[in-house]
C-alpha cells in the first residue's frame, strides 16, 4: 500500500516540480510516461547540440501520445537539421493532421518546397 501511494501519489508531484524547475531529465525518472517531459528534454538536448538524442526524446513524446502540433513541428525541425527532409515533411504533415490550421507547420512545408495540404 505504501509503495502504491509513493508511485501514484508522490512521484507524479515530484516529477511536476522538477519539470517546472527546468529539469525534465529528473522529471522523466520520476514519471517516465509523461510525453511533455520527453518533449522538453528533447528540446534541451537539441539546444545543447545533441540532435539525435533530442529527436529521439521528442519521438518518445509522440509515442506516449503527446498531440500538440508544435511537437511535430519541433520533430520536423530536428529531422530537417539532420538532413532528413522526407521525414521532416512527414512530421509537418502530422502537425497538420493534429491541427489542419496550424500555421507553423504550413509555413515549414512551404519553406522546404512542399505545398501545404489542404
Amino acid at each position: 500500500m505504501v509503495a502504491a501511494v509513493l508511485v501514484f501519489g508522490v512521484m507524479p508531484v515530484l516529477a511536476d516540480v522538477w519539470y517546472f524547475q527546468g529539469r525534465p531529465d529528473l522529471a522523466i525518472v520520476a514519471d517516465p510516461l509523461q510525453g511533455r517531459y520527453h518533449w522538453a528534454l528533447g528540446k534541451d538536448l537539441l539546444a545543447d547540440g545533441s540532435a539525435t538524442r533530442g529527436l529521439n526524446e521528442m519521438l518518445a513524446a509522440a509515442g506516449l501520445g503527446e498531440n500538440d502540433p508544435q511537437l511535430y513541428v519541433d520533430i520536423g525541425d530536428a529531422q530537417q537539421g539532420l538532413g532528413r527532409s522526407a521525414e521532416a515533411r512527414a512530421a509537418y504533415r502530422m502537425a497538420l493532421t493534429v491541427d489542419p490550421f496550424y500555421i507553423p507547420a504550413r509555413q515549414r512545408l512551404a519553406g522546404i518546397g512542399v505545398p501545404p495540404s489542404g
